[in-house]
């Protein structure tokens, strides 16, 4: 009979399996999951809409500079932003309940707690369960007429003359003294109160810290991959021209395969690809955002000609990139010179130096063999 509650806990689960795998039940199971996962998922929407509103400045600073070489969106960063920012303070709000319940256990079942010095029984106690008993008790009695705001607000002193006058029996029948219980129960009732204490504001603090991992990360990331998405871009701007010189030219096709060779730009041409699609944006106005949000020079450009190849003159749109290239070519060309020039520069200034320390190095050992005073005279 030690183990009789089990019976119903183990009828239940029965009856659980039983319900889910049964198919008309199983079908029910899943249509009301469905219906919850929908009724979340559009709560979680409505709340990233109202947060991070989709023409505001945040949602272009984030979709613009923190995840330019992502294919994360902003509603999904947003969303495990959230997520983080709850299951840290799960963590946290555990972690403390774990410490009450740990500090707890030790201030009702640990006799040597702590005690002033002043204070230290040193005599040797036969009884240590009793002793403990008591204490205990007078500490229970105490919690229930010394509370919080008393801890905070009365001097030390004052506390454990109240708890004094709560013991009430002989010192004969004490097997401490008087003070040193009083003492001992007064640090227990300021442990107790003191790991009650919910510091919200802090928690909240290291919640939003830990929901900024994921922009950390990124941003790190950013930093590595940047070369790799510079080059990308050139890439793309060959294609655009190897793709448009080909006649008859379809900007979509053109689009498509941009997308299929893109690694980092894919999200954003696939943003201005769905835009496209809709009869309700205006086509020269899908550029305009991209152009005004986004740092990078190269890929403002790269815009403009997208732009100019959709809307104006697709031909006009590939030379302008040749010319673009052209231009590039030029600067690197003007870097190199500028390079080697600095190169022979410094060349020249250390065999210079080169040569003044070995005329130095030869002129010492002779200027030592002569009197420098006697010559002067």
């Amino acid at each position: 009979m030690k183990y009789v509650y089990l019976i119903p806990l183990i009828a239940a689960f029965v009856c659980v399996i039983h319900w889910i795998l049964l198919p008309d039940t199983r079908y029910r199971l899943q249509s009301f999951q469905q219906r919850n996962k929908d009724r979340i998922s559009d709560g979680i929407r409505w709340i990233i809409a109202k947060l991070v509103p989709k023409n505001g400045k945040i949602y272009g600073f984030y979709e613009a500079s923190i995840l330019q070489y992502s294919k994360l969106s902003v509603e999904k960063l947003v969303s495990i932003k959230m997520t983080l920012f709850v299951m840290t303070l799960c963590v946290i709000v555990l972690v403390k309940l774990t410490n009450i319940h740990i500090n707890t256990e030790e201030i009702f079942g640990k006799f040597d707690y702590r005690a002033d010095l002043i204070y230290e029984y040193n005599s040797r106690i036969i009884d240590v369960s009793q002793a403990l008993q008591q204490e205990i008790t007078y500490f229970e009695m105490a919690l229930k007429v010394i509370s919080k705001p008393m801890i905070y607000g009365e001097a030390a002193e004052e506390i454990q003359h109240k708890i004094k006058n709560l013991i009430h029996e002989e010192d004969e029948v004490l097997l401490q003294p008087k003070d040193t219980i009083a003492n001992k129960i007064y640090h227990r009732i300021v442990r107790y109160h003191s790991i009650r204490e919910w510091d919200i504001s802090l928690y909240i603090m290291i919640a939003l810290l830990f929901s900024f991992m994921p922009e950390l990360y990124l941003s790190i990331r950013k930093i590595f991959i940047k070369a790799d998405a510079r080059r990308e871009l050139i890439f793309l701007k060959r294609l655009l021209i190897l793709n448009g010189s080909i006649k008859p030219v379809d900007f979509m096709e053109v689009l498509k395969i941009l997308i299929d060779k893109s690694k980092y730009y894919k999200k954003i041409l696939q943003e201005i690809e769905d835009k496209n699609k809709k009869n309700s944006v205006d086509n020269c106005r899908i550029y305009n955002t991209y152009i005004r949000n986004w740092k990078d020079v190269d890929l403002k450009l790269f815009f403009e000609k997208l732009d100019e190849a959709n809307n104006y003159d697709f031909d006009q749109a590939i030379l302008n990139i040749e010319n673009e290239f052209r231009l590039q070519r030029r600067e690197e060309i003007r870097k190199v010179r500028k390079r080697i020039e600095f190169i022979h520069v410094m060349g020249i200034m250390g065999f210079m130096l080169i040569i003044t320390l070995l005329i130095v190095y030869l002129i010492i050992p002779w200027m030592q063999l002569y009197d420098m005073n006697k010559i002067l005279m």
